[in-house]
C-alpha cells in the first residue's frame, strides 16, 4: 500500500475514530479499495510525525511506514503531485508539475512522434512514464535506458510505474550512450529524448550525442527532444536555438513544439 500526505491524513483520521473499515486509494489515486483497519494494526501516533512531510510518499507494510526516499550519492525521493508522482534529486524535480501533471506531460510528449507499430528508444527512462505511453499508443517494442539504481528502486515502489514491467518494454540498466554504442544503424522508428536539465547532463545535449541518434534512427524517423523552458532563470534565450542547430547539423529537420517545451525532429 502506498500513500501520499492526503491519504495518510484520511487513514490516521479513520484509525483515531476507531473505524473498522475505510474505502481509500492505496495506489496514489489509480483505484480505491476497502481495507480492514483492524488488520492493519497501525498506531495513528506513528502517522502524525510523518504528516510534516507534506510532499512525501510512503509505503505501508506490516504496520510499518517507509518513506520512499534514498540518500546515496544524492537525495532521491518520490514527490506527491495529487496524481502520478515525480522524482526529486537533491531538490530538483525531474518532471513538470505546475502546468501539467507528470503522467499527462509524458503523454503529450509521446503523442508528438509516436505511430502504431513503432520500435522506440526511450533514452532517459526515469519513472517509466514515457515508455508506458509509447506502448499505450501502439509501440510494439520500447528500449528504455535508466542507469541509476536509486531511480530504478523507487519506481518499483511507484504504482504509476508498474506498466513499465511489460513484455513490450525492455529495461536497460545503463546510460543511453552505453546502450547506443551497441545499437545498429537505422534501428528505431522513433526516439524520445527527455534528459535531465543541461546543468546535470550536458553531454546529452551535445552534437556527438545527436549524431549518434541520427545513425540509429531510420530515415524519416521521428525524434522528440524535451528542452524545458528556454526563458527560465539562468538559461539563455538561445538555448533551444542551439539544440536545433546541433540537431540540424547531425541530420535532422526540426520543429519547435512550445506547448510541450521541446523540439520535434525528423531524420533527413
Amino acid at each position: 500500500m502506498v500513500f501520499d500526505h492526503d491519504g495518510l491524513v484520511k487513514l490516521a483520521d479513520a484509525v483515531s475514530k476507531e473505524r473498522d473499515k475505510i474505502t481509500i486509494s492505496t495506489d496514489l489515486g489509480l483505484s480505491e479499495t476497502e481495507i480492514d483497519l483492524r488488520e492493519l494494526r497501525i498506531d495513528p501516533k506513528m502517522i502524525l510525525p510523518i504528516l510534516k512531510k507534506e510532499r512525501g510518499i510512503f509505503k505501508l507494510e506490516k504496520g510499518h511506514l517507509e518513506h520512499l526516499a534514498v540518500f546515496d550519492d544524492g537525495y532521491y525521493q518520490l514527490v506527491a503531485t495529487g496524481e502520478a508522482p515525480t522524482v526529486e534529486i537533491d531538490g530538483i524535480q525531474m518532471h513538470r508539475t505546475k502546468e501539467v501533471k507528470p503522467f499527462e506531460d509524458a503523454r503529450q510528449k509521446v503523442e508528438t512522434v509516436i505511430k502504431k507499430g513503432d520500435v522506440v528508444l526511450d533514452t532517459c527512462g526515469g519513472l517509466g512514464y514515457t515508455a508506458i505511453w509509447a506502448v499505450r499508443m501502439g509501440a510494439v517494442h520500447v528500449d528504455s535506458c535508466e542507469p541509476n539504481d536509486n531511480i530504478r528502486n523507487l519506481r518499483k515502489e511507484n504504482p504509476w510505474s508498474q506498466e513499465l514491467y511489460s513484455e513490450k518494454i525492455k529495461i536497460h540498466e545503463m546510460t543511453a550512450q552505453e546502450f547506443m554504442a551497441e545499437c545498429y544503424d537505422d534501428q528505431y522508428d522513433c526516439i524520445i529524448h527527455d534528459p535531465p536539465r543541461f546543468s546535470l547532463a550536458g553531454e546529452l545535449y551535445s552534437f556527438e550525442f545527436y549524431a549518434r541518434l541520427a545513425e540509429i534512427i531510420k530515415p524519416k524517423g521521428r525524434l522528440f527532444h524535451y528542452t524545458g523552458n528556454p526563458y527560465s532563470k539562468g538559461r539563455p534565450k538561445q538555448f533551444v536555438e542551439g539544440v536545433i542547430k546541433r540537431l540540424a547539423e547531425a541530420g535532422f529537420k526540426c520543429q519547435r513544439m512550445n506547448q510541450v517545451l521541446g523540439v520535434r525532429a525528423v531524420r533527413r
